[in-house]
C-alpha cells in the first residue's frame, strides 16, 4: 500500500497512477484544482525514483487541459518537464534543484529517460 505524500496547506491528495519501466518510477496523486487565465487546470503532486531511490518531489506540475490527469499523456508530460536539462530552458529553472538532481540531470539515466519520452511522444498512429 502507497503512503500518502504529506499534505501542504491541508490539500487532500488522492493517489492517480504509477508508471515503471527500466528502473524508472513516477507516482502521481491529483493535488488540486485551481483557474488560471479563466481556465480550470488540475495541480498533481509527483515522486519520482530511479532505481529507487527518489530524484524529485513536488506539487508543481499541472499537466494539459486537452488530457485526462491520468493519462499516458500527462503521465509523459510530466517526465519530459522532470527530463529537461540546462539549455532547454531558462537557467533560473534549476535555481532550486539540489546538487543531487543537477548531477542527474546530466547523466546517462536521465538521457535513457528522455529516450523513452521521445519515443511515446513520436508514435506514428
Amino acid at each position: 500500500m502507497l503512503n500518502e505524500p504529506e499534505c501542504k496547506d491541508n490539500v487532500e491528495r488522492s493517489f492517480l497512477t504509477e508508471w515503471s519501466q527500466n528502473g524508472f518510477k513516477l507516482l502521481l496523486w491529483w493535488g488540486e484544482s485551481y483557474i488560471k487565465m479563466g481556465i480550470l487546470r488540475d495541480k498533481l503532486y509527483y515522486e519520482f525514483y530511479d532505481n529507487n531511490e527518489l530524484i524529485f518531489s513536488g506539487d508543481d506540475f499541472s499537466p494539459s487541459i486537452l488530457h485526462c490527469v491520468d493519462s499516458e499523456e500527462s503521465i509523459f508530460s510530466s517526465l519530459s518537464f522532470l527530463t529537461l536539462q540546462e539549455g532547454d530552458t531558462d537557467n533560473e529553472y534549476f535555481e532550486k534543484y539540489i546538487p543531487r538532481q543537477l548531477e542527474w540531470s546530466c547523466s546517462d539515466r536521465c538521457e535513457e529517460l528522455r529516450f523513452i519520452v521521445f519515443e511515446f511522444e513520436n508514435v506514428e498512429a
